[in-house]
């Protein structure tokens, strides 16, 4: 059995990455957080190995596995692709670099997330309402590229897979411990969402 601890402080929206060959995580909070897995990546070809699957607006090219935008453009350019998406809550990655000038927003449905104006590696939370699809949107000055997308719904943890601290159904919020049972190798990634400090431990 191994229990690797750690704290992290959290005013928002996070993710905890579960490690490799974990049975069981638990959750101490000093306050009510939400909670959901996130599931398999939807994206198809996020990594621009061949230049397919998405749809590429004005100034955007794939190739050498990356998609880039020159600044071509004259207005907001969007690189999509349909993900079937709505009224869902939505972990996007994504990776930017050969950084010149201008902002990347990840866009799902209709929601706005932050734009990017750096090279790094950029994640968030975003809620969707309306719309279906994903986007990678350059705006006017964008001339930059981008790689290694990545979106994963995130789903509720089922009542019956809490062992102990569960409220009732998920998204519940609770404070205090959580017990969670890791059960397959596809939930790796946890959300949690609130103002709190919580300890991770992890058990294999």
């Amino acid at each position: 059995q191994s229990d690797n601890s750690n704290a992290l402080v959290i005013t928002g929206p996070a993710v905890i990455a579960v490690p490799a060959g974990a049975t069981k995580m638990k959750i101490r909070s000093t306050a009510a957080i939400w909670f959901k897995w996130a599931e398999v990546n939807a994206v198809v070809n996020g990594t621009f190995a061949a230049d397919t699957d998405w749809t590429k607006g004005t100034g955007w090219t794939i190739s050498s596995e990356v998609a880039s935008t020159d600044a071509s453009q004259v207005g907001d350019s969007d690189l999509t692709q349909a993900l079937g998406v709505q009224n869902e809550n939505w972990w996007v990655q994504f990776v930017v670099s050969a950084y010149v000038a201008g902002n990347v927003t990840p866009v799902i449905g209709t929601q706005e997330g932050t734009d990017r104006a750096a090279n790094g590696t950029f994640a968030e939370i975003i809620t969707v309402g309306a719309g279906t699809d994903l986007d990678i949107r350059a705006d006017v000055d964008g001339d930059l590229s981008v790689d290694s997308v990545v979106a994963r719904k995130l789903v509720d943890v089922p009542s019956a897979s809490v062992v102990d601290g569960s409220t009732g159904d998920l998204i519940d919020q609770y404070s205090g411990d959580i017990i969670i049972p890791i059960e397959n190798a596809t939930q790796d990634l946890l959300s949690v969402d609130g103002t709190a400090t919580i300890c991770v431990s992890f058990y294999s």
